[in-house]
């Protein structure tokens, strides 16, 4: 056994392509722009057998353990950009050997390549914590996914705005009787959107909380290709996230998330049903004239059984209009909107219809959708079934 004084030195090995997927996992979480050298770092920690990778920044920390067979305990923190560059140019064979030759300095071996690598004290990497959870839950990793795919494009990115930089999670129970709901929402002010699905074991006094916005992209990063359960755990200041041999966990935003269901108006008004595809094509075509960023949004009017988008840009005199059938009684209405917030709410949708309600002049839109989300063929297809979405878009004036 390699020592130094009293502390022994890193020795381990490890499949090459289990190697880049643990980097790949981890990158994201490094604080890549931070002012700090410890937190651009990764620690590698080796104890009986089994590799564990930690990666910090100063809103989240994830841990990910690999069993190993054999190696030399130790710890050695090395730099993250330099490993992940490593790894990335590695063939996906073979067996990568990592060896401290002495302290903050490890050379590393993969195949007949050999690299040098200077790393700093170990002693300089943030102390991490997990805190023990008071409430657990586990709800599928692609559910979960796909309510932060159904809500994620509404949170604000207004960093004066930090109760709105992220989606908000709530234990949901509507109408006595009704089974309880995973509810996320996500609003900038201007519009907002709500998926939920069913969860029977979600706990009862499960608090609620925002996720922040950094971490809501890592997830929706990490879950893409997770298959099965994902255990979500709550203390008071931080929410963790598991599934397979990786952990994350999350500071809790302090700034209490608004009152949201005050400002959704009830679903009483004009009403009408467009195809989720050709309007989709139809708003996208017309939008497409719009280049300068101070151009109004685009108009929509709706009367005799049929709605006319039409656009019109401020800068280079362009415009553009397209009109389609609808199933429409009553007045005429004209109504503006931002093409943009159109756009991501119907990106969302797949096909089918989405049903829009007008409860009146400068009230908020209400859109709704069956089936309500994206999803792929078979097993992934039923699980969105399972979901329900509705967004609330204010309109402009144009």
């Amino acid at each position: 056994m390699k020592t130094i004084g009293e502390r022994s030195l890193l020795t381990f090995s490890i499949d090459t392509d289990r190697f880049k997927r643990v980097i790949d996992d981890l990158y994201g979480i490094v604080g890549h722009t931070s002012g700090s050298l410890a937190l651009t770092h990764v620690l590698f920690d080796v104890q009986d057998d089994t590799l564990e990778v930690t990666a910090t920044d100063s809103l989240m920390t994830a841990v990910e353990t690999v069993p190993l067979r054999g190696g030399q305990n130790g710890k050695v923190t090395l730099p993250a950009a330099l490993i992940h560059s490593i790894v990335r140019s590695l063939d996906g064979e073979g067996t990568a050997t990592i060896k401290e030759e002495k302290p903050k300095t490890v050379v590393m071996t993969a195949g007949h390549t050999h690299f040098d690598i200077a790393g700093i004290e170990t002693d300089m990497f943030p102390p991490t914590e997990f805190e023990e959870a008071r409430h657990t839950f586990n709800v599928d990793a692609a559910t979960f996914s796909m309510l932060m795919d159904a809500t994620s494009f509404a949170m604000s990115e207004d960093e004066g705005r930090p109760h709105l930089g992220g989606i908000f999670m709530e234990r949901y129970q509507g109408e006595e009787g009704q089974q309880p709901c995973l509810r996320m929402v996500a609003t900038d002010g201007h519009r907002m959107a709500i998926a939920e699905s069913i969860l029977p074991n979600i706990p009862e006094d499960m608090p609620s909380v925002t996720i922040p916005r950094r971490t809501v992209r890592e997830l929706k990063r990490l879950l893409a290709q997770v298959e099965g359960s994902l255990t979500i755990g709550m203390s008071e200041n931080q929410m963790s996230f598991s599934f397979g041999q990786l952990k994350l966990a999350s500071r809790l935003f302090s700034a209490k998330f608004p009152n949201y269901l005050e400002v959704i108006p009830k679903n009483e008004g004009k009403k009408m049903n467009v195809g989720v595809v050709p309007f989709r094509n139809m708003v996208t075509r017309v939008a497409s004239v719009l280049l300068s960023g101070n151009s109004p949004g685009i108009s929509f009017t709706m009367g005799d059984s049929r709605i006319e988008a039409s656009a019109l840009d401020n800068m280079s005199g362009g415009s553009a209009r397209e009109g389609m059938k609808i199933n429409w009684e009553g007045e005429r209405l004209d109504i503006g909107y931002n093409p943009h917030y159109i756009l991501d709410i119907f990106k969302v949708f797949k096909d089918g219809d989405a049903h829009i309600t007008f409860p009146g002049e400068g009230k908020p839109t209400l859109i709704f959708h069956d089936p309500p989300v994206e999803a792929q063929e078979g097993e992934a297809k039923e699980k969105a079934c399972d979901i329900k979405t509705f967004y609330v878009l204010m309109p402009l004036r144009v």
